[in-house]
């Protein structure tokens, strides 16, 4: 009777977690949609953080974008690009800010780059 107690309780509390992340991905949604970007941006880079989802993930760029804080994008990309190193996309996430800062040699050799890296297969193309 114990355990059953106790994967109640674990259940609970994942619950609990699964719908504070929805509510706060629902008030970054709106400070995004309400260009807060500052606001949306502390909530995005909380919830990449906690659940390292990609769609977190861009929006929380797109707000460093927002916010002309470009190096703090950079930096951010760059790291994860490092970290998921057989991830082709976090090239064409640093190719596509080079690009909106006027960078397109660096946009160029970004996307040159998640070409040679992507593995092969339609899937893969469809994504990259």
């Amino acid at each position: 009777m114990k355990w059953f107690a106790a994967i109640v309780f674990v259940f609970f509390f994942a619950g609990v977690k699964a719908q504070g992340q929805a509510s706060e991905s629902q008030l970054a949604l709106s400070y995004f949609k309400d260009k807060e970007f500052d606001k949306a941006a502390i909530l995005y880079e909380k919830l990449y953080t906690s659940t390292t989802s990609r769609v977190y993930f861009t929006y929380y760029i797109q707000c460093l974008i927002e916010l002309k804080n470009y190096e703090e994008a950079e930096k951010i990309i760059k790291k994860e690009a490092k970290k998921n190193k057989y991830d082709p996309g976090f090239l064409v996430e640093l190719g596509s800010l080079y690009k909106q800062q006027g960078r397109i040699t660096d946009a160029t050799e970004e996307y040159e780059e998640a070409i040679k890296k992507m593995s092969p297969g339609q899937a893969n193309v469809i994504n990259l």
